[in-house]
């Protein structure tokens, strides 16, 4: 139905008119069903996180700190997020605690059991730090090879997977490697867990075996790039510990020489240049951990003053590493951002020395700037934050207290649990999840009933003379 301006009554200087109301009404409607539809818009999430993503950008390591529940964890993988870091292998998160390790975090001796025998052995494992920046690293150097490297790796990659996967599925003709000399070969025994191939001379009585990895393999394939290089080479002893140093020569002469006969000829591969990605590591509740204790030497190179070959440093095994892009010293990639996050009431707050202070930025989350984390609770969402504000300003105003000690949103948001009980979904919040945290805010002080009745009385949104004299009783 049209209708008229003198319709809507805009100009007649009375109160809005039923036809107006209706209009307005339904122009609202239409409004708050175009915004649902529509999709979410990209730039929103950059606006929202943009001075944390600049402030990582800029320093590398950044921590957030704050009261509790006023979701770091979220806000960190958000920054990743933001960042460009959205799969698992461009973000990593992990827990400190008391327990954890430089092994766990950088690298270590684990046990492991041969494969010839019950005897249990000890074996070099990069920790999950490592491990990230090495996969960081690969994509740094990649995004700086030509079209042409790029498709010759890719190749001798998947041509390595297929002879790997024929080893699996029994298809390689009685299991062996032949060697320069017709009456000589390598047996194949296994493919390892990590995909590295167990090898042993056929019809030797000794159970030795010698293992190919790899990332050898890949770097003796840079330096004899096809079967004709490899057919040349007069002392394959020399040739071969030259170009990857102390190994089994003919073991990986021979298994080189395989792939290319049998495999390489096969694979086709674009050459696709390698976009350069940003990797994030989140490390949450980082002042749980014996910082020393985990990071160790990498002190050094987690600087961001040293990010990249400039902070190469040697770890505590580096006399074991091998068959890694860190065989001549560990470096944190210039594409690597680290992210901790911690609670400022923590008492282990105190185990963050100066050393490792002074290499991260540090930014402070407050429950006011993540009042969006209540959305989820639709209708109780104002209520909520009028709770949440009026309880953090009666915190505030205890002695020994003060806005490290505020309750964030996180704990709020809990409301949703008990949101069908109507009638008492605010006592269910209090007595589950707030009554307990701040009875341990006051544990040992001289008031702490008169304290809690005051903080209760704010929560309640009831008057605060009332709850003092409540107390008082």
């Amino acid at each position: 139905m049209t209708r008229t301006l003198n319709d809507l009554g805009l100009f007649d200087n009375q109160e809005p008119n039923s036809i107006l109301k209706e209009f307005f009404d339904t122009y609202k409607n239409m409004l708050a069903a175009s915004h649902a539809n529509a999709p979410v818009q990209k730039d929103v999430e950059d606006i929202e996180y943009k001075e944390y993503v600049e402030l990582l950008k800029a320093n590398k390591n950044l921590i957030l700190t704050g009261a509790p529940g006023t979701g770091k964890t979220y806000l960190a993988k958000q920054i990743a997020k933001a960042m460009g870091a959205t799969s698992e292998e461009q973000c990593k998160m992990v827990q400190f605690h008391p327990s954890y390790d430089y092994t766990d975090f950088v690298e270590g001796l684990r046990p492991i059991k041969s494969n010839t025998s019950d005897q249990i052995g000890f074996e070099l494992r990069q920790g999950v730090f490592k491990q990230f920046c090495e996969k960081a690293l690969e994509n740094w150097v990649d995004s700086r090879k030509k079209p042409e490297e790029i498709s010759a790796e890719r190749i001798f990659k998947e041509a390595y997977e297929r002879f790997t996967d024929d080893i699996r599925n029994g298809e390689i003709a009685g299991n062996e490697l032949p060697l320069r000399s017709e009456d000589v070969a390598m047996k194949i025994v296994e493919v390892s867990d990590n995909n590295n191939i167990i090898l042993k001379t056929k019809d030797s009585e000794s159970e030795k075996t010698y293992t190919v990895s790899y990332n050898r393999l890949k770097k003796l394939s840079e330096t004899y790039k096809d079967l004709k290089a490899l057919d040349e080479i007069t002392n394959i002893y020399k040739a071969v510990t030259e170009a990857i140093k102390g190994c089994h020569a003919s073991a990986y002469w021979a298994t080189l020489h395989y792939v290319y006969e049998h495999y390489v000829g096969k694979v086709t591969a674009d050459a696709t240049p390698v976009e350069k990605k940003n990797y994030v590591f989140i490390i949450d509740e980082i002042n749980r951990g014996e910082i020393s204790k985990i990071f160790g030497e990498l002190f050094f190179s987690i600087d961001p003053g040293y990010r990249g070959e400039s902070g190469r440093i040697f770890t505590q095994y580096q006399n074991l590493v091998e068959d890694t892009p860190f065989n001549n010293g560990f470096f944190v990639p210039e594409n690597v951002y680290i992210i901790g996050t911690m609670n400022d009431i923590d008492r282990s707050v105190d185990t963050m020395d100066f050393a490792m202070r002074r290499r991260f930025a540090w930014k402070e989350v407050k429950a006011t700037e993540r009042l969006g984390m209540l959305d989820s609770l639709g209708a109780d969402k104002t209520e909520a934050i009028t709770r949440l504000i009026n309880l953090n300003a009666a915190i505030e105003k205890i002695d020994g207290l003060s806005s490290a000690y505020h309750i964030g949103p996180a704990y709020f948001k809990k409301l949703e649990l008990y949101q069908k009980n109507t009638g008492q979904k605010w006592e269910l919040l209090w007595n589950y999840h707030l009554k307990g945290l701040l009875y341990e805010y006051l544990r040992g002080s001289d008031e702490l009933d008169a304290n809690m009745q005051i903080l209760k009385a704010a929560y309640d949104l009831t008057k605060r003379d009332q709850a003092e004299s409540d107390g008082e009783n």
